[in-house]
């Protein structure tokens, strides 16, 4: 079964030894989640048990190292929920999924929803760092940075690092019923390094399929280097780009790979306040682009307060230039990272722990003190732990409540 197989196909193969029938393409999703729910392996309820336990149980260690090194990703076969991994698997990777983007970026899709929201009367603040609440059985008191408000209700729309940093100075969080529930799941670090250029110089390291030649335009290229992922990131139209200015996700890291970065950048989890300044990159990466008054100022500063290391940048060219054959890689034009697993965030998405009932603990959560107006939403107790839909699922379970 393993000999041939690519990175998917080893686990797909895996996953149906485990759970037989759960791979037939006629099922939904939420089928698919009920198997897994349901299901018994070796004795045991698949909930109770880690994903990599059971996928070393039906593959080979080589085949579970391919799966991981071609797969791109390190923290989705690693030992979480079997329950909940099986199925979130196969949705996001095993079964032909289709993958679609927006033309002006995923950041339309907050954009609207703020703009939905502020067209019904509400009013969105940033910049503001809650650092604590409290609630007398009527009214919630919130103190943030040099300000206090107070609330009728109170949504936290926050992944569990997040939750965690508040309940010193919130003492609704510090209870038994709360704590058990946020600490259900596991933040996973990822590693994102942004890198421009003049042209697509990519496109020069594509290949002859006997028809002609095709050059690398779009998708992504995986490496066991550390690197892991590059993903050539299309115009703003959609469409792959062929000339003129063009951009890479030049690494997507996760799990230990991020580790291998610690060195160009600035001390990882150092929390500090969404006003004050990201703490100062060693050697920063000097742009020879002229500085000119940008369309989108906004948008700059959010680029500029990410700046890549003149050591990141020299590091992720020289992979670059290996991984796609070539010698020579054009000079970078600008350059930005961000650890997700850096405060408040904790990870860039977050796992059901072995021996949670996820199917409860996501309803539960969702105001976990049945007596108190307090709310909790988010990516992180989802059914689509890492995505936007994970985040508006639960909100959506929220709207329901509140």
């Amino acid at each position: 079964m393993e000999k041939g197989g690519t990175a998917g196909s080893i686990i797909v193969n895996a996953i149906n030894q485990i759970v037989p029938g759960i791979t037939d393409p006629s099922h939904s999703e939420a089928d698919r989640r009920l198997m897994a729910r349901e299901a018994n392996f070796a004795g045991a309820p698949l909930w109770q048990q880690g994903f990599w336990n059971v996928l070393m149980r039906v593959i080979s260690g080589e085949a579970y190292q391919l799966s991981r090194n071609a797969g791109g990703y390190n923290s989705t076969l690693l030992n979480w929920n079997a329950a909940d991994a099986i199925p979130w698997y196969l949705s996001d990777f095993g079964l032909s999924p289709v993958y679609k983007g927006f033309k002006k970026g995923f950041q339309i899709v907050p954009l609207s929803l703020a703009k939905l929201f502020q067209e019904a009367g509400g009013e969105i603040c940033f910049n503001h760092k809650l650092l604590g609440f409290t609630y007398d059985k009527k009214t919630f008191k919130l103190q943030f940075e040099g300000a206090e408000a107070t609330a009728q209700q109170l949504v936290l729309a926050m992944p569990r690092r997040s939750l965690d940093l508040l309940a010193p100075n919130s003492p609704l969080l510090r209870t038994d019923k709360v704590k058990g529930l946020t600490s259900s799941v596991t933040p996973q670090p990822l590693f994102k390094l942004f890198t421009t250029y003049q042209d697509p110089w990519w496109r020069a390291a594509g290949y002859d399929d006997g028809t002609g030649f095709k050059p690398v335009e779009s998708g992504r290229t995986v490496t066991d280097l550390p690197v892991r992922q590059t993903y050539y990131w299309p115009t703003e139209e959609g469409t792959p780009a062929q000339s003129g200015p063009a951009m890479l996700m030049a690494s997507y890291d996760d799990g230990v790979n991020i580790g291998f970065w610690d060195s160009f950048r600035p001390r990882r989890r150092q929390a500090f306040a969404q006003n004050q300044e990201v703490p100062e990159v060693p050697q920063p990466f000097e742009s020879d682009l002229p500085t000119t008054e940008s369309s989108n100022a906004k948008e700059e500063k959010r680029w500029k307060r990410y700046k890549a290391s003149q050591g990141m940048v020299d590091e992720v060219s020289r992979q670059l230039g290996t991984i796609h054959g070539l010698s020579y890689t054009p000079k970078v034009q600008e350059a930005a990272f961000r650890d997700w697993g850096d405060d408040p965030y904790g990870g860039g998405w977050n796992s059901w722990n072995i021996g949670v009932k996820s199917w409860e603990v996501k309803k539960d959560i969702v105001q976990p003190l049945e007596d108190t107006p307090m709310f909790i939403c988010g990516e992180a107790y989802s059914d689509a732990q890492g995505w936007v839909e994970g985040a508006l699922q639960t909100a959506d379970m929220m709207l329901e409540k509140l």
